[in-house]
């Protein structure tokens, strides 16, 4: 169980994430394969939460990576485990985009302080991916 600080800063970025990809999310809501294997979009993502969290006081590891988890089962579903394994690679491997990405959001975040504004990461998103286009029948 976690705090209600932890709680808010879970849903906030949640909400703050997933709608940040509403653009590019097919009829039944799933975001295009091509943004799981995308480092800067991953990166980004990774950074926001952790400096978003920090910006909220939540320090203990146990909590952000409860709060990581949640975002990216939000954001990536069924694909969450996957793509959190290939971030956990990226991150312990030092690739350069990852780490570039992960550090401009993690500055970005931090200079916001407790206002989430990633109208920037949107703006990336919709700009260099493709709609899903997975159909219902």
């Amino acid at each position: 169980m976690f705090g209600l600080n932890t709680g808010k800063c879970k849903r906030i970025l949640q909400h703050a994430l997933s709608n940040c990809f509403d653009p590019l999310k097919g009829e039944i809501g799933n975001v295009p394969p091509t943004l799981n294997n995308s480092q800067y979009i991953t990166g980004s993502m990774l950074g926001i939460c952790e400096a978003y969290a920090n910006n909220l006081n939540i320090t203990k590891p146990h909590s952000v990576a409860l709060i990581i988890d949640a975002v990216f089962e939000e954001v990536f579903r069924a694909d969450a485990t996957s793509v959190l394994n290939q971030v956990d690679n990226w991150k312990n491997n030092n690739e350069q985009e990852f780490i570039d990405a992960y550090e401009h959001a993690t500055s970005k975040t931090k200079q916001n302080g407790k206002q989430l504004n990633i109208d920037w990461l949107k703006e990336y998103a919709v700009k260099h991916f493709e709609p899903s286009r997975t159909l219902m029948l």
